[in-house]
């Protein structure tokens, strides 16, 4: 699974350009003209994801499911000019994503003074649903603004911060899912013409009296083509 956040898709850019082999993609671009923003959520077609929305009106955010495993990536601008005045309280219904939220102190579980009332309401709401923040290091230069929020503690591990991806400046947050899915091993047959028989096919087609051949009825003649 890899999620990214301030994906800056548009509607002008295609499915196939953002296409990784092998991967289902799901995105939600920034519905406003404004540059920036978007999220996309890529799952390995094998686990059969399925796209999946949430009863929310925040703008950048998007979900799948695979059987009983919900899974959202989500970005949170603070621009309120652009996502508007009460884009936050539309958040406090998700659970995962880039939250920009420096005034939370996650080892500590605290808010700063200087923290707004946003950041204490996504604090309160972390905590009032029981959910586990599993990113304990700086994603940003000192602060902790990318998070992988959980209701069962155990089912992520191994969470690392890792380097930044090309020119952005937030850190890549690598980590472990433990959960029990079903794989479905796709087999493509094709047919491998290399190995065609043309001589047998070309004497086939001269051997053939096409004037009986075409006597009789549609339905009749193709079933004499498929013998």
């Amino acid at each position: 699974m890899i999620g990214v956040t301030e994906s800056w898709a548009t509607s002008e850019i295609l499915h196939s350009k953002l296409h990784i082999n092998g991967y289902e993609v799901f995105r939600r671009d920034r519905a406003t003209p404004n540059r920036g923003g978007g999220v996309l959520l890529y799952v390995k077609s094998t686990l059969q994801p399925i796209e999946h929305t949430v009863r929310s009106d925040f703008g950048d955010s998007v979900w799948c499911k695979m059987g009983t495993l919900l899974i959202g990536v989500c970005y949170r601008s603070n621009n309120s000019s652009i996502v508007g005045t009460d884009n936050d309280a539309k958040l406090c219904e998700l659970v995962m994503g880039d939250f920009n939220f420096p005034e939370i102190s996650w080892n500590s579980n605290t808010v700063s003074a200087s923290g707004n009332t946003g950041s204490v309401k996504f604090f309160e709401s972390v905590e009032d649903s029981f959910l586990s923040q599993h990113v304990q290091f700086p994603t940003r230069g000192y602060s902790v603004l990318d998070l992988v929020l959980t209701r069962d503690p155990d089912l992520v591990s191994n969470v690392q911060v890792t380097s930044d991806l090309g020119c952005s400046d937030h850190s890549m947050i690598a980590f472990s899912i433990h959960h029990t899915g079903h794989h479905i091993n796709y087999v493509v047959r094709r047919f491998d013409y290399q190995k065609g028989n043309y001589n047998g096919i070309k004497s086939t087609l001269e051997d053939t009296d096409w004037d009986e051949f075409m006597s009789v009825d549609t339905v009749s003649r193709w079933h004499k083509f498929k013998e």
